[in-house]
């Protein structure tokens, strides 16, 4: 058995209210959970989580259940750059929220240069598989999807692994066959937005391809 390290970090850029748990449709957000919570969580069968810790806003994560709505997962966790609960609506709040927590400079390297990071939200955990390979959905989004694309500003999702046979830390959530990580700039739907300075280049210049429209 391998004993892997697991970093994740999910920058989601959302909205809530600030009740403990919120439900609009099918979707319910418990937040403020510990990283033992969030941890056990991920884990499935043939897989033991060892000695998690988490470093984020109690806002910022938390635990859900959704049936018939526009995510592609029945369960899981939220680990988000603003307020978990706002992923359960109301669908068009724009009402952001900026937690005061510190950034993660292991981010720096996917942005702009002289970029600064804020309100990282990140879980780390050992995992020992009990069999050769291990796997993990995630599902990435961001309200900066609204005026923020291709401007100097971009939320970035990162799902860092180390351990035996591993060289480094790769980030394993990269845009498939490339070498491009997953944020607004690289994945959207080709159009600018509102925010002043916003320019194709800031997508374009990521790599051939960017942005990834489909």
């Amino acid at each position: 058995m391998n004993c892997s390290k697991l970093y994740t970090l999910f920058s989601l850029l959302l909205f809530c209210t600030l009740l403990s748990t919120t439900s609009y449709s099918q979707l319910v957000v418990t937040t403020a959970q510990p990283a033992s919570v969030l941890a056990s969580t991920l884990a499935g069968a043939g897989a033991t989580i060892l000695s998690p810790t988490l470093t984020c806003a109690g806002v910022a994560n938390g635990k859900f259940t959704a049936a018939g709505t526009p995510l592609a997962m029945s369960n899981g966790i939220m680990l988000t750059t603003g307020h978990a609960a706002a992923c359960a609506g109301p669908e068009g709040a724009l009402v952001s929220f900026t937690n005061g927590t510190a950034g993660d400079p292991a981010m720096a390297p996917f942005l702009p240069a002289g970029t600064s990071t804020y309100d990282a939200c990140i879980l780390e955990f050992d995992m020992v598989a009990n069999g050769d390979s291990i796997g993990f959905n995630y599902q990435f989004g961001s309200e900066e999807y609204r005026n923020a694309v291709c401007s100097q500003y971009t939320d970035v999702f990162a799902f860092f692994i180390s351990g035996p046979g591993i060289v480094g830390t790769p980030n394993m959530a990269l845009v498939p066959g490339t070498t491009i990580p997953v944020e607004i700039n690289s994945v959207n739907n080709g159009g600018l937005g509102t925010v002043g300075g916003a320019a194709h280049i800031n997508c374009t210049s990521l790599g051939a391809g960017s942005p990834f429209t489909a």
